[in-house]
């Protein structure tokens, strides 16, 4: 008998079994940073994260380019002290 070009075409369609395993695990110069990501959250380089310095600037827009989360670089902390402070909390956030 001919066969159909419809009919590989549906045999390649047809779905198979499959499995996929992976294991998810915290690479090792992450560690200073880990305290500033969220955990359960999967991170990407377009991902600011704020206490992360940022990396250099884009040769043509001269925008700051986000840190490199392979080897990321902490912003310096401040320590500061108060005797008193008075918030302003609005009556509706937006």
């Amino acid at each position: 008998g001919e066969s159909s070009p419809f009919g590989i075409i549906d045999s390649m369609l047809r779905p198979t079994p499959a499995r996929l395993r992976y294991s998810l695990r915290t690479h090792r110069s992450l560690a200073p940073a880990l305290p500033l990501l969220t955990p359960h959250r999967g991170y990407s380089p377009c991902d600011p994260v704020p206490g992360l310095i940022p990396g250099g600037r884009d040769a043509q827009t001269g925008e700051l380019e986000l840190c490199d989360l392979s080897s990321p670089a902490l912003q310096g902390t401040v320590q500061a002290e108060t005797t008193a402070a008075h918030v302003l909390i609005p009556d509706a956030l937006e």
